[in-house]
């Protein structure tokens, strides 16, 4: 189907607009996720991490993170399964004439009113009690005739016309040779076009689905093909950039979790009631028992520990003082024991 000059302008634009969005996202978040990822290889984000690491050890907060998963995990396939075949229907609707058959029955998108009311002159529809109007943008049911004997007079057909375009109107006449007149339920004059059986593609069965054709038209034109490549696109690339942040974030975390990880002390000595473990880091001292984190203080900046990372245990009288040392080795110094 060749394009009329409004629509080759329509596309162009969308093209380009849609192009420039996925370069611009592209660069900006591409530059946001490298300059992150440096700061958490530089252990400008280390506090964060390690806030986020304790607050994920909670028990509440453990319920709270898989309860969110598992409803993100139901929208995104249940957007999955609703956009991603109505997207593939969408393309065989067009491919198909903007009729989707199957068998013996079909679907069909209203894209006029011509049915949508009751027009005054059309007296038989009072008469006949004919109520089965449907809006634009519904999409209708069909059922596949092949003789003129299956159609009788008010079936709503559709069919294709003498200029190919696709008609969904009432059968308000039936002729000899075969052929029908018909007319929209909300005009008030006749088709100048009599179709035959040949022409009809099927028959309304009285079965519509509302409104869901608005989509159905957007994903089978040339915008709207763009906007959803373009949109598969943006979500491969943020796949891709995110899944880079998030191997930075899990192995700088895995390294802080040497540092704050107090569980593997408990097994090395027996507890006493008033056992505290203290960690200082980066300005920040975090206080746990054996239940898990008490406090977090920030030091004072004249504190001689606020520049270092040091772990104290105090189990009863016993205290325990370990230098951490933050680099890549993840070794520890010598320890002091009072």
């Amino acid at each position: 189907m060749l394009l009329s000059a409004m629509q080759i302008v329509s596309v162009i634009i969308t093209l380009l607009g849609v192009a420039s969005f996925s370069i611009v996202f592209t660069v900006l978040y591409s530059s946001y996720v490298h300059s992150s990822i440096k700061e958490i290889q530089s252990g400008k984000k280390d506090i964060a991490l390690i806030d986020e690491y304790l607050k994920s050890q909670q028990p509440k907060e453990k319920k709270k993170k898989k309860a969110i998963s598992i409803v993100k995990s139901v929208f995104f396939y249940l957007a999955l399964v609703i956009i991603v075949p109505l997207f593939i229907a969408s393309i065989v609707h067009r491919i198909q004439g903007n009729t989707l058959m199957i068998h013996n029955s079909g679907i069909m998108v209203v894209t006029s009113g011509s049915m949508s009311e009751k027009n005054s002159a059309n007296d038989y529809l009072i008469t006949n009690h004919l109520d089965n109007q449907f809006k634009t943008y519904d999409i209708i049911v069909l059922e596949k005739v092949k003789k003129p004997e299956q159609l009788k007079l008010y079936d709503v057909i559709a069919y294709r016309n003498n200029k190919g375009v696709n008609i969904i109107h009432r059968i308000v006449e039936i002729h000899e040779n075969g052929s029908f007149t018909t007319r929209g339920d909300a005009n008030s004059e006749s088709d100048l076009y009599h179709p035959t059986i040949n022409d009809v593609i099927g028959k309304y069965s009285n079965k519509k689905i509302p409104f869901i054709g608005m989509f159905v038209l957007f994903f089978q034109s040339y915008p709207g093909i763009i906007t959803i490549v373009a949109l598969i696109y943006c979500l491969i690339m943020f796949d891709r950039y995110s899944t880079n942040y998030n191997n930075a974030q899990e192995k700088r975390l895995q390294f802080l979790q040497e540092i704050i990880d107090y569980t593997k002390d408990l097994g090395k000595v027996e507890l006493n009631s008033d056992f505290i473990e203290t960690i200082y880091y980066q300005g920040y001292a975090y206080q746990f028992n054996d239940k898990g984190l008490i406090q977090k203080t920030k030091m004072d900046d004249n504190n001689p520990e606020t520049n270092k990372a040091i772990k104290v245990i105090k189990n009863g009288n016993i205290t325990e003082t370990t230098e951490i040392l933050t680099n890549t080795t993840n070794e520890e110094g010598n320890k002091k024991h009072e």
